[in-house]
């Protein structure tokens, strides 16, 4: 009888969703329903990550929600890797680009027949986790590329506007005047726009512009799609940046710093700066978006979101409970936005609490103007050739038409696996 026992709590153990043991699916000894929440979240973010997650464990006593911070560089692989063992988490965050790859994969459930009022998400970023004409996350925010300024130093040059706003002309050619009046004006040993001379930072640059051409994407449905002469017209634009007008040194070991340390009167990034900037003692800084040179307004931008795994094991209770807090989440923009990411849902941007943020309402309405990646499982092959590419042009290895057109090869032979 005891074997037979014994064996018997081994199923049940087990099959922990079968009928005869699927409320320990959902409730645990302590009668709360436990879910467990991956994130890739380091520093600031972690900590207001964790502020929400808290928040909503006192506010939800039913309800336990295990934030695990798994290492960014390895979040990913981690992820994939769990989910196919059948031991992923209940919810996941995914970021915008890489939420295709795991939605076509069949690895995150959709969320079509939840409770969530779409309409209340900016649809911009909405959109952009829409795969195959089905909802498969809920976005918490989008963080895109923007312009920030020491406005000390422009007002030295001669640059601050009366209201604190640079004076640039929106115009390929006003920028160039731009940089070339700080580069004139500034005292020595002080660089007029501090930007990396490789990676991901010149690649947003490059896309904004491009995107601002009127481009579209790199890739569409799994073909290249990119207009290389547009592509080549944006390449040439910030190569000569950092090659004939000589803006943007070449090689710098720390462009952050360098803004940091007041050695910088503009940097480009992306508004997860915010909070650096804010804390460094001294620093008289603005943002907005960056300047419309050409034909629209667009610019890089990814989103955090929250998806939810396929799992056997999730019964209907535990995943009403996942959505609950995947939406409280959400609403928690004013928290979030303390990281300097821009909320999604539209009753966060309203709120007097979000308003009362110093720099956010800068750059708030940036969130309509984000340029998203194709829905590919490829983008992140395509990314990382397009980099590589491009890195060639701005340390002038490469024209900007080779650089294009080998990119387009190189694309096209990863589009056929």
């Amino acid at each position: 009888m005891k074997v037979k026992f014994l064996s018997l709590l081994i199923i049940c153990i087990v099959m922990v969703s079968s009928a005869a043991c699927g409320r320990m699916a959902s409730t645990e000894a302590d009668g709360k329903i436990h879910l467990t929440y991956w994130t890739l979240f380091g520093g600031g973010d972690a900590e207001f990550m964790n502020e929400i997650v808290n928040k909503f464990n006192q506010e939800n006593p039913n309800i336990y929600v295990n934030n695990v911070e798994v290492e960014n560089a390895r979040y990913y692989t981690k992820l994939q890797t769990a989910i196919s063992a059948g031991s992923g988490p209940d919810i996941s965050v995914v970021h915008t680009e890489k939420l295709p790859e795991f939605a076509k994969l069949g690895a995150l459930q959709s969320l079509e027949k939840e409770s969530v009022n779409w309409e209340e998400f900016n649809q911009n970023i909405l959109e952009s986790t829409i795969i195959d004409d089905k909802h498969y996350a809920i976005p918490i925010d989008t963080h895109p590329f923007v312009f920030y300024y020491n406005k000390k130093l422009l007002k030295e040059a001669g640059l601050l506007s009366d209201d604190g706003t640079p004076i640039v002309e929106e115009s390929p050619e006003g920028l160039v005047s731009f940089f070339i009046t700080l580069k004139e004006k500034l005292p020595e040993g002080i660089i007029p726009y501090s930007l990396s001379s490789e990676g991901s930072d010149p690649y947003f640059l490059w896309w904004a512009l491009y995107h601002q051409l009127g481009g579209r994407g790199v890739i569409s449905e799994d073909q290249f799609v990119l207009d290389k002469e547009k592509g080549v017209q944006a390449a040439n634009y910030l190569k000569a940046l950092f090659h004939k007008h000589q803006v943007i040194p070449k090689n710098l070991p720390d462009f952050y710093r360098t803004f940091q340390s007041q050695k910088a009167a503009v940097i480009t990034t992306g508004v997860w700066a915010t909070g650096i900037w804010e804390s460094t003692e001294g620093l008289e800084f603005g943002v907005m978006a960056f300047p419309k040179l050409y034909e629209k307004q667009a610019t890089w931008g990814d989103s955090h979101t929250l998806a939810l795994p396929i799992s056997e094991t999730m019964d209907e209770e535990k995943k009403e409970a996942a959505i609950k807090f995947m939406k409280y989440a959400s609403e928690q923009g004013a928290i979030w936005a303390k990281a300097g990411h821009i909320p999604v849902n539209d009753k966060v941007v309203e709120s007097t609490e979000f308003n009362e943020l110093p720099y956010r309402s800068s750059y708030v309405e940036v969130a309509d103007t984000v340029a998203f990646p194709a829905s590919s499982i490829h983008n992140a092959g395509v990314k990382d050739i397009v980099i590589k590419q491009l890195n060639l042009i701005w340390a002038g290895k490469a024209s900007s038409k080779k650089a294009i057109n080998d990119m387009e090869k190189e694309i096209n032979e990863l589009l056929k696996y």
